[in-house]
C-alpha cells in the first residue's frame, strides 16, 4: 500500500535548488536522510484535501544512475504517482521556446544500437524504444492548461523574477506543450550538436526535445510488481546546438533556472488540481456496480477459492465496485455475513484487484461474522470482483452485502 501521494525525483542540484524555491513556503515540510540519500517532505493542505509528497533530489544525471536511484526511492516511499521533473533540450528551436514546459506522452529511448563500417569509416544507428506515461496524469496535466493556462504560468513568471531582473533578462510568460506529438528523446548524451539532433529527429518527426533521465526512471518501473503512474515534466532550457554552453554563460544560467522553475510550478498546480477532483469529504466515491456473474463457481476457483462438497452456494460479482478515477481510494471494505455463527469454516471470500493488466488477490481477515478486506490502494482507476463459497446456505442471504468504505485517506 502506497505510502505517500506523490515522489518527485529532480536530478540535478541546482535543479533542486529550484524545486525548493516554489515549494518552500508550503508547510509543514522536512527533510529527511535515509541511508546516503536526502528527501525532502511536504503536506500540501488545501481546502479540498491534502497530498503527502517527497521531493527527491538525485544528485546526478544519466540513465543508470536514475534508474538505480528511482528503484531505491520507490521502495523506501511507495509512491502512489511519481513524477520526474528537471530540464531539456528543444530539438527544434523556438518551435519549443525557451522557459516553455514539455510534457510528453511518450519516452523514446535512444541507445545506440549497431555500429556499421562503412566507405573506410564507421556510422552508428539508434535502437529505438518507446515507452507511455501515464494516461490519466496526462490527461490531468492537459486539463490544467485549458482551465488554467495563464495562472500558472504567471506564477512561474514570479518565481524567476527576481532571479531575471537581477540580469536582465525577461523569458517572458511559458506555455505547456503537452501529449500527443510531443515525444521526448531521452539517453546518456549531453546534445551540443545540431548535426545530432537532426539524427534524433529522424527517429520520429514527433520529437520534440532531449535529456537524460526519463528512460531510468521507467526502467526502474518496469521492474516492479505494483508500480506507481508516472510522468514526465521538463522545462526547456537550451537549444541542443553548439550555442549551447555560450548561452548558459551569458545568462548566467538563468535560462536553466527559470526553466526548472516553470515545470515545478506546473507539478505544483497540478498537485492541486487533482486535489480539487476528489471533494469527497472523506466519503468513497464508488460506483457500486454489483454485476453478477453467470459461471459463479469458475469465478470462486479464480480468485483463489477452493470449491466446496454439495450443497455448496457460490456468489460472485464482477465488477462489484469501479472506482471512477485514480484520486478516489478505499482503505477497507467490510462484508458481513447474516448470523453469528458464521465462520472461516462456513464462508469463504476473496477479492480480486485489477487494474491495466495488473492484478491482485485480497484475502481478508475474519472476526465474528466480518470479513475485512484491506484494498491496495493505486494510482489509476481500478475494479474490484467478489467471490464468496459458503458450505452453509443461510449464510447466503442478500443482507451479506454490507459494505463500508472505512477511514479518510490522502490521495
Amino acid at each position: 500500500m502506497p505510502i505517500i501521494d506523490y515522489l518527485i525525483l529532480v536530478p540535478m542540484d541546482e535543479e533542486f535548488d529550484c524545486a525548493r524555491d516554489v515549494w518552500r513556503s508550503v508547510l509543514p515540510n522536512d527533510g529527511i536522510k535515509v541511508g546516503p540519500f536526502h528527501y525532502y517532505r511536504f503536506l500540501r493542505r488545501t481546502p479540498d484535501g491534502e497530498a503527502l509528497v517527497v521531493i527527491a533530489p538525485m544528485g546526478s544525471m544519466g540513465l543508470t544512475w536514475t534508474g538505480l536511484f528511482a528503484t531505491q526511492a520507490i521502495q523506501l516511499w511507495k509512491p502512489a504517482n511519481i513524477v520526474l521533473i528537471g530540464i531539456a533540450g528543444s530539438l527544434v528551436g523556438r518551435k519549443l521556446p525557451l522557459g516553455d514546459v514539455i510534457i510528453p506522452d511518450q519516452v523514446v529511448g535512444y541507445q545506440l544500437g549497431e555500429i556499421l563500417e562503412k566507405d573506410g569509416t564507421y556510422q552508428y544507428e539508434f535502437r529505438r524504444e518507446a515507452v507511455p506515461v501515464s494516461f490519466h496524469l496526462l490527461s490531468d496535466a492537459r486539463e490544467l492548461v485549458r482551465e488554467d493556462s495563464k495562472g500558472w504560468a504567471l506564477r512561474a513568471v514570479a518565481a524567476s523574477f527576481e532571479d531575471n531582473k537581477a540580469r536582465g533578462l525577461s523569458l517572458g510568460t511559458p506555455a505547456v506543450h503537452s501529449g500527443e506529438k510531443n515525444i521526448l528523446a531521452s539517453g546518456n548524451f549531453v546534445v551540443k550538436s545540431k548535426k545530432y539532433a537532426d539524427a534524433l529527429l529522424a527517429l520520429d518527426s514527433q520529437v520534440r526535445a532531449v535529456e537524460m533521465e526519463a528512460m531510468g526512471m521507467f526502467d526502474a518501473l518496469r521492474s516492479l510488481e505494483n508500480a506507481p503512474v508516472a510522468l514526465v515534466v521538463r522545462g526547456i532550457s537550451d537549444y541542443a546546438d553548439p550555442n549551447k554552453e555560450l548561452q548558459d554563460e551569458a545568462s548566467g544560467g538563468n535560462f536553466r533556472r527559470s526553466a526548472m522553475r516553470s515545470a515545478t510550478q506546473f507539478v505544483f498546480d497540478l498537485v492541486d488540481r487533482r486535489l480539487r477532483l476528489d471533494q469527497s469529504d472523506g466519503v468513497e466515491k464508488l460506483t457500486l456496480m454489483g454485476g453478477r456473474v453467470k459461471a459463479p463457481r469458475e469465478a470462486a476457483i479464480a480468485h483463489g477459492l477452493i470449491p466446496a462438497g454439495e450443497g455448496s452456494r457460490y456468489i460472485s460479482y464482477d465488477p462489484l465496485i469501479q472506482t471512477n478515477t485514480g484520486m478516489t481510494q478505499i482503505v477497507q471494505l467490510n462484508v458481513r455475513a447474516k448470523g453469528k455463527q458464521a465462520s472461516l469454516k462456513s464462508v469463504q471470500i476473496a477479492l480480486r484487484q485489477t487494474r491495466q493488466g495488473w492484478q491482485k488477490i485480497i484475502k481478508p481477515t475474519h472476526n465474528g461474522g466480518v470479513w475485512t478486506c484491506s484494498i491496495e490502494r493505486s494510482g489509476e482507476p481500478y475494479s474490484l470482483s467478489l467471490a464468496i463459497v459458503a458450505t452453509d446456505p443461510r449464510y447466503l442471504l442478500k443482507s451479506m452485502l454490507s459494505m463500508n468504505s472505512v477511514g479518510k485517506r490522502r490521495r
